[in-house]
Parts: C-alpha cells; sequence; structure tokens
C-alpha cells in the first residue's frame, strides 16, 4: 500500500493524472477546448497558474481581438488614453477578455457544480 502511496506522489505520476483528468472533463464537457488547451500549457509549463485564464480568456476572444488589433494601425485610433496609458482598442481587448475571464473563473469555482478540484 505504501508503495502505491509513494508511486502516486512522485512528480512525473501526478502530472499524468492531473493531464488524464483535464482530459476527462474536456470529453465530459466540463470544461471547453480553449481551457483544455490553457490546461495542457500549464501542465506543461508553457505558461504560469495565472496565466492560464488569460490564454484561455485571449483564445476564445482570438477572432475579434485581431480585428480589433487590425485598428492600432489606423492613426486616430491607436492614440494612447493619458491616464491609462493605452489605445482604445488596448481597452476593448481588456473589456472583452475580462468578463470570459470572469466568468471562467465563476464556473471554475462554484462549489457543486464547478471543476476546481479540492487538493487537500
Amino acid at each position: 500500500m505504501q508503495e502505491i502511496i509513494s508511486k502516486l506522489s512522485e512528480p512525473e505520476v501526478v502530472m499524468w493524472l492531473l493531464g488524464c483528468l483535464s482530459s476527462i472533463l474536456y470529453l465530459t464537457g466540463r470544461i471547453t477546448k480553449k481551457q483544455f488547451i490553457a490546461e495542457q500549457k500549464k501542465q506543461k509549463g508553457l505558461i504560469g497558474k495565472w496565466e492560464a485564464k488569460n490564454s484561455a480568456a485571449s483564445e476564445v476572444v482570438k477572432p475579434i481581438t485581431k480585428v480589433i488589433k487590425l485598428l492600432n494601425y489606423v492613426p486616430v485610433v491607436n492614440t494612447k488614453i493619458p491616464i491609462i496609458n493605452k489605445s482604445i482598442p488596448d481597452v476593448a481587448t481588456i473589456l472583452l477578455e475580462g468578463p470570459i475571464g470572469f466568468l471562467g473563473d465563476l464556473l471554475h469555482n462554484t462549489p457543486g457544480i464547478g471543476t476546481n478540484v479540492n487538493k487537500k
């Protein structure tokens, strides 16, 4: 029994189990494809824990943000707003990605129906 517990506590096995868990959650429809990709990037060390949420949100709105980023090349629209030091297209991108990240957190952490696994 102790051998099984020690084997399961090895970092490689834990990462494999977390990968299987996120795959099962994706296949059962509990998380979206974008969240699944973000989780895989996080587990492989390509992005950090907090960057995973931003990565998933940016993947969801990517088609819209491509159009908005093109507006950064328009001379009048791309001027920076003095107080926040961001252009109007950058502010629009933040306003689009913010609520999606918030809703993702809400669905992830809601007791009973969320996909967050308690790691106690």
